[in-house]
């Protein structure tokens, strides 16, 4: 849940400094004498620099210049930060865990004629070992993962 919550921060963030530069392309180069800038021309703008593709525009102002310098930055700043969770995610065993869930709910949905045991204390360890030796097919539901 942590990394669900990590990624969802990290492509909310993405979002939103793609608004700001949007946005702060349109203020401050929208009055720009040299050359009028568009909604398209802010957007283009924000996407090359967050890219890092290279492209410069010769007539942007030295307030717009200062303001693509903020926005790689930033940019620059959640990509590190979304390396890290992906990086988290993989290393810490999240990756593995969440193919194990799948193939466990995989098992489970082939089962028919099975029991399930909800609650795995004292009694519950006896009647699962019971089981096991008899090989019957069951669920077992705890809330204590260990």
């Amino acid at each position: 849940m942590r990394y669900q919550r990590n990624f969802i921060i990290a492509m909310i963030s993405l979002v939103v400094l793609c608004a700001i530069g949007v946005v702060g392309y349109r203020i401050i180069e929208g009055d720009n004498p040299h050359q009028k800038w568009t909604l398209f021309d802010a957007i283009f703008m924000t996407v090359i620099t967050l890219t890092t593709v290279g492209y410069t525009d010769d007539n942007m102002s030295k307030v717009g210049r200062a303001f693509t310098v903020f926005l790689l930055i930033g940019g620059l700043g959640i990509f590190v930060y979304s390396i890290g969770v992906a990086t988290a995610f993989i290393i810490e065993g999240q990756f593995r865990e969440v193919f194990r869930r799948r193939k466990m709910e995989k098992s489970i949905n082939k089962l028919s004629n099975h029991y399930i045991v909800c609650g795995i204390g004292d009694t519950g360890v006896h009647a699962l070992e019971e089981m096991l030796q008899m090989n019957i097919d069951f669920v077992a539901i705890e809330q204590n993962q260990e």
